[in-house]
């Protein structure tokens, strides 16, 4: 046997409901005859795709890492800028490990690893609106603005090139195919067929010892429409193509008898109905003062939404008169039913029992049927305007035990066929990476 290779693939938001009736789904089927299936595993706080991620390659909970929310806490966007470098997680990542190692790694569309200066061997980082947007909309360049492994610039023209030729143009006078938009390259499944095949292609042409790879597909199905829904079970059903796509790839790499193939998830998801914008009724009590054009120009508590939490900020965090009074309308928000909130858990609280820790000083976690919005304008409170549509949305970001469980099948050499454990923690992931790379 040679030296074992190691493949993850995170499909975000895939929970056991998924992949419990496996009767049109024949690959699901055949890995968990073949591997070890892992039920309801436990994730972190907040539920969140970045927060996750980073604590899957670290081990560690938000309150290490510092990807304590998808978004960096900026008061006064509407739009929060994303967490998205590898130099942003604050602790060594199984990327370092496995590089100081000497292992091959690589990364294709995993969260947070963006300009990660030769930390990871063959990178194609996720690739974020603003980053499209300083880019001009060019799809190459906004890659390779975000440090692209050069000698994947081929690679990913190639699969970009591939991907357009399904995609029509919207021009009905012509049957030509169009080149991939910004919009589509950074939208699913579009985004997800770029990043499967250049994943396919590197294991194929490189060869990595260790690549993570993180199709969306089914995390932008439930967003849109809902829980369970038909289109969410055909997004399962294309993830599980991808997976064979990866599979097949390692096969025609030469390295499939000693690859240990992980296909995990990162959360689940609950549904809602309501929106709250808590900037709004925090500008209502005269907590963020804003100018004659509604833009805020000072706060003296400030909210972060992580879609079924937040994350509460009082600016003078040391002045117990002001948080003890924020406290105490949080709390008397939650009794009256007037936020959406469910709970109201101090900072040290949430440091103790979840691990989270930051420059907050509230934890809030919303009612059901309620979601969190960073917004400041408008209704304090509004209904989904999609439910108008016929579309059930759901979100994310809630206390990990809430819910459908995020689920972990292991396959390859180090894996038991058969093998069903009810219970896992996505920290465990760390652990059991460097026991298949032996780092």
């Amino acid at each position: 046997m040679g030296k074992r290779h190691l493949i993850v693939i995170s499909v975000d938001a895939l929970v056991y409901e998924d992949i419990a009736d496996t009767g049109e789904l024949p690959l699901f089927a055949e890995l968990i005859r073949g591997g070890s299936l892992t039920q309801n595993v436990l994730t972190v706080y907040p539920s969140l795709t970045h927060t996750v991620h980073a604590s899957i390659v670290t081990g560690q909970p938000a309150g290490v890492t510092g990807i304590v929310s998808n978004t960096v806490f900026t008061p006064g966007e509407a739009d929060m800028p994303w967490y998205n470098k590898l130099s942003e997680i604050k602790c060594e990542t199984l990327f370092d490990l496995a590089h100081a190692a000497g292992a091959v790694t690589a990364a294709c569309h995993w969260p947070v690893t963006a300009n990660a200066e030769g930390r990871i061997d063959y990178l194609i980082p996720e690739l974020m609106d603003k980053d499209l947007e300083a880019a001009g909309g060019d799809v190459v360049k906004g890659f390779m603005s975000i440090g692209t492994t050069e000698c994947l610039k081929g690679i990913l023209e190639k699969a970009i090139a591939d991907m357009g030729t399904v995609l029509l143009s919207a021009n009905p006078q012509t049957e030509e195919p169009s080149p991939v938009s910004a919009k589509s390259a950074s939208t699913h499944p579009e985004c997800d067929e770029i990043e499967i095949e250049c994943a396919c292609e590197i294991i194929r042409r490189y060869k990595p010892d260790l690549l993570l790879t993180h199709p969306a597909f089914v995390d932008a199905e439930r967003h849109r429409t809902g829980l369970f829904s038909p289109d969410v079970r055909a997004s399962v059903k294309k993830s599980e193509e991808w997976i064979g796509r990866l599979i097949e790839a390692t096969k025609e790499a030469g390295i499939f008898e000693d690859t240990d193939f992980v296909i995990l998830s990162d959360h689940g998801h609950l549904p809602y109905s309501k929106v709250v914008r808590l900037n709004k009724l925090l500008a209502d009590e005269g907590l963020i003062t804003l100018n004659e054009e509604g833009e805020v120009t000072d706060w003296e508590v400030y909210s972060q939404s992580c879609d079924l939490s937040a994350l509460i900020y009082v600016k003078r965090p040391l002045d117990e008169e002001l948080t003890g009074r924020v406290g105490g309308m949080l709390e008397k928000w939650a009794e009256e039913g007037k936020a959406g909130i469910e709970s109201v858990m101090p900072a040290r609280e949430a440091e103790l029992v979840y691990g989270l820790k930051g420059d907050f000083s509230f934890v809030i976690e919303a009612a059901e049927g309620f979601c969190f919005s960073d917004e400041w304008k408008g209704e304090a409170i509004y209904e989904n305007p999609l439910e108008a549509e016929g579309l059930g949305h759901s979100a994310h970001g809630h206390r990990p035990e809430k819910g459908p469980q995020p689920v972990m099948i292991g396959f390859g050499p180090d894996f038991e066929p058969g093998k069903v454990t009810d219970g896992g923690n996505v920290l465990e992931y760390f652990g059991l990476f460097r026991r298949i790379l032996g780092i």
